[in-house]
């Protein structure tokens, strides 16, 4: 697997395979050589010796190719069970680089489940993780992927306040004030996005649903990496100069002429006829409750979610709604899915509640 210490083979055939961990004979393996900078040693570096903090589009970009690395580890029928910053190497040429710039390898297997081996290793029993996931306690999710996908957040959370999560206390990691003053700080240091209100509720919603359990259903690799997906491409810079809810709905009304939703090139017409539907929704719930409901449309980016086994299109929006002189956000998400042959369209609305997703169906069209 790309991005992970390779097990170089012996020369001579080794008996190592032949025994049981635990016992009195040492047991060896040869790993390919990894570069002395561990993420952690990389961090402390930017932070003490530079001053330097990273930018949050940066360590997005950082979970984005990690998530890579470990979704093809679990595709191998193996869960990592121990990522943290120390057992992941950064390769890098410039003196002082950005992390976007660095070659990142995954080190230390030796808390990895296997799918295929069931039994339990003394070394799975008893082993001190950096990132302890709540539902890692429950025996359902005892050696489940979600656990691998809970510390890519904590990660997340780390490289963004240097906090390493801990649940000691009944509020959650990200909502200690010290951690939740550094996150805002963070958000209002943002200025290469439209709003960063925005970019703070697609977080905070993450974090939630990552150190959350058992109120929030735990992330799975696969819903992780689109959320990430989504998060990224609000630092995609947009075409328009279009500034308000307002101005971004006036665009997308000439329906037949609306070329900013999705390009046709890349997705086929009939999500160009769902994403029209869904805008002309959208407008509609504007028009009849004005001073109740607003939309912040993410550059109005739709994505294919290539897990999913119909050929599905999904937009994430953020729904304001104002009561008794408040505002409250949720995320929406826009469905639609084309069948094997190509001839009905399927749409639906959907939100995460506490961690799992409720989905209303809106109906089936012909194409």
């Amino acid at each position: 697997v790309p991005g992970v210490a390779q097990l170089i083979e012996p020369e001579q055939q080794s008996n190592n395979f032949g025994k049981e961990a635990g016992g009195e004979d040492d047991l060896w393996i040869i790993m390919q050589r990894a570069s002395t900078h561990s993420l952690k040693t990389f961090m402390d570096q930017k932070r003490e010796k530079y001053k330097a903090d990273i930018e949050v589009s940066s360590a997005i970009k950082f979970v984005q190719h990690l998530i890579g690395i470990v979704k093809q580890v679990h595709s191998r029928g193996i869960l990592h069970q121990n990522i943290e910053p120390e057992n992941i190497v950064i390769e890098y040429e410039s003196k002082n680089p950005s992390i976007n710039e660095a070659n990142l390898t995954l080190l230390n297997f030796t808390q990895a489940y296997i799918k295929s081996h069931q039994s339990i290793h003394i070394n799975q029993e008893n082993a001190t993780r950096w990132y302890q996931p709540p539902e890692a306690n429950s025996q359902s999710f005892k050696y489940s992927a979600t656990n691998d996908a809970s510390a890519i957040v904590a990660i997340l959370l780390w490289l963004l306040t240097d906090a390493i999560p801990q649940h000691r206390e009944k509020i959650l990691p990200h909502l200690k004030p010290e951690v939740h003053d550094k996150l805002d700080r963070k958000f209002s240091n943002v200025a290469n996005i439209a709003n960063g209100n925005q970019l703070k509720t697609y977080l905070i919603d993450t974090f939630n649903r990552a150190f959350g359990f058992p109120e929030y259903e735990p992330w799975t690799i696969d819903d992780l990496e689109c959320r990430i997906k989504c998060i990224s491409q609000l630092f995609t810079p947009s075409d328009s100069n279009l500034n308000t809810i307002g101005d971004i709905f006036r665009s997308l009304i000439p329906l037949t002429t609306s070329s900013k939703l999705i390009s046709t090139s890349d997705h086929p017409a009939a999500i160009q006829k769902a994403a029209n539907a869904f805008t002309q929704v959208k407008q509609e719930l504007l028009n009849s409750n004005p001073d109740q409901y607003s939309w912040f449309d993410g550059n109005c980016t739709w994505l294919n979610t290539a897990q999913h086994p119909m050929n599905e299109y999904r937009h994430d929006d953020i729904l304001t709604y104002y009561w008794r002189n408040q505002s409250y956000s949720i995320i929406i998400i826009c469905l639609a899915s084309i069948n094997d042959e190509g001839r009905v369209i399927t749409l639906s609305i959907g939100s995460t509640v506490h961690g799992k997703m409720i989905r209303i169906p809106l109906g089936q069209y012909s194409i």
